[in-house]
């Protein structure tokens, strides 16, 4: 079934038709008889105008004709008629244009600010078409995982750096809560605050990562919800994609960064540690300790907090070195090679394929990026 058939069932259809009465199917012939004023869209200040909007407004909503790579250097030309002006919106290399008959600016805003209308009331009509897309699976998911890793990296940097100008040892415990208020503890508050934004940029990172190598796998997309599995939390993405629980070293190693997670929890969420972490019981005679709850409801009085610099970084580079050493070395190897991975069939058959060796990683790689030079390139 056709976009525009699954549509036009809703209740905004007869808004979006009201909306859009004034365009008509236009014809190239006619385009190629007239003048043409030309327009980069993203230079007329308009909001709102995406040039996939306006594709799927005027091809698979209107079911106006168009041209798709006409010649090189151009995606398509959509030609068009608003009341009596012939118009064209193209897609090329040199950027989103429009072309109209007329430079009257009252009818280009005319011709603008529907578009904004129509493309307002067409998103509402595609968001069950999306959920339907991400729940069957039909999603790509951009790799950014060079940028979090970066920002990972910058943050690490700028605390070895502390430590190296100050001549410090990087082994000392960083519970210093109780001396915020003394000046000579400034250096070590300084590193504190962070070795929060490090873990907040490594464990971004990692989560990113964990997503990517989903369609590596065995998990049916049909039944585990893409979306949800993205917005759950750092623990449910590690033990769904790892499986830590049917390895006792990666169990380990799942445990450890666990622990250095809480550094980052207490203050990422209102300064308070999850479930009872925050409150200090007091015990008659003794008064009150601190505590940490750990799995199965059991408490600790050993504090997150007593880990060290030094400590941290071990953590995370013994957990990496082991993903290094590990199955998961190939499907790392393509995620850093900066590819955007697609949850279709067809393209997750290609990626198994791919880590057969590290030899087919890099023909895929090539091939892939080579097919994506030509699309960015438009050479058709």
């Amino acid at each position: 079934m056709s976009i525009v058939n699954k549509v036009k069932g809703y209740q905004r259809w007869a808004n979006f038709e009201m909306c859009t009465k004034d365009f008509q199917p236009g014809n190239i012939e006619h385009l190629n008889s007239k003048y043409l004023y030309s327009y980069n869209v993203n230079t007329l200040g308009y909001k709102y105008i995406h040039d996939y909007m306006v594709y799927i407004i005027l091809t698979k909503f209107l079911k106006f004709e168009y041209r798709y790579k006409p010649v090189e250097k151009v995606l398509y030309e959509i030609p068009f008629q608003y009341k009596e002006h012939f118009c064209m919106f193209t897609f090329e290399k040199s950027g989103f244009k429009f072309h109209i008959d007329t430079n009257k600016i009252d009818i280009i805003d005319q011709i603008f600010k529907k578009i904004q209308s129509a493309s307002k009331i067409a998103e509402q009509l595609l968001s069950p078409i999306i959920d339907e897309s991400i729940n069957n699976g039909d999603v790509i998911i951009e790799n950014k995982s060079s940028i979090l890793r970066e920002r990972y990296v910058y943050f690490r940097n700028i605390i070895k750096s502390m430590y190296k100008n100050k001549n410090i040892d990087s082994t000392i415990s960083l519970n210093i809560l109780p001396d915020f208020s003394t000046s000579r503890f400034d250096f070590k508050k300084d590193v504190f605050f962070n070795v929060q934004s490090m873990l907040e940029a490594y464990f971004s990172f990692q989560e990113h990562v964990l997503i990517l190598l989903l369609p590596f796998t065995n998990i049916d997309f049909a039944e585990e919800n893409i979306s949800e599995l993205i917005n759950s939390n750092w623990s449910k993405i590690f033990n769904t994609v790892l499986s830590p629980k049917d390895s006792p070293n990666l169990m380990k190693h799942y445990e450890n960064l666990r622990n250095i997670k809480e550094l980052r929890n207490q203050f990422t969420h209102g300064g308070f540690e999850k479930k009872k972490g925050s409150i200090l019981p007091y015990i008659e005679g003794v008064g009150t300790i601190p505590i940490n709850l750990s799995s199965g409801n059991e408490y600790s009085i050993v504090h997150l907090h007593d880990y060290s610099y030094k400590e941290i970084c071990d953590v995370i580079d013994e957990f990496e070195e082991y993903l290094m050493n590990s199955k998961w070395l190939l499907p790392i190897q393509i995620i850093q090679g900066g590819l955007d991975i697609s949850f279709s069939k067809e393209f997750m058959k290609e990626l198994h394929n791919a880590i057969e060796s590290e030899e087919s990683v890099d023909e895929f790689l090539k091939y892939i990026f080579s097919l994506q030079d030509r699309e960015l390139n438009m050479d058709w």
